[in-house]
């Protein structure tokens, strides 16, 4: 829905330090008329909602590579058994045949 007419509020946020937002907008409510000082603190909160997703996405990434390295441990583990099984497998079938 297009809103002809109205003015809205919008905080943008060029530099935001985060190598995940280039750019932060955020858009005010409708009402919310706001003074300076308070254009101010609304700036600091936007900057705390940038610093909080990215620690977020910080923490999901450390358990993202901590979990892929388990998974790689796993795969390593059961080829390593598939080889063990196929030598014990093929010195077993050579005591037979000789």
């Amino acid at each position: 829905m297009i809103d002809r007419g109205t003015q809205k509020k919008v905080i943008v946020l060029k530099r935001t330090g985060s190598p995940y937002f280039s750019e932060a907008q955020f858009i005010l409510r409708e009402g919310d008329a706001c003074e300076y000082g308070e254009e101010i603190d609304m700036a600091a909160e936007a900057e705390r909602i940038i610093s909080m997703m990215n620690e977020r996405r910080g923490r999901e990434l450390a358990k993202k590579s901590k979990k892929s390295g388990e998974e790689k441990l796993k795969i390593t583990l059961y080829f390593l058994s598939g080889v063990l099984c196929g030598v014990g497998f093929a010195f077993i079938a050579r005591l037979f045949l000789h």
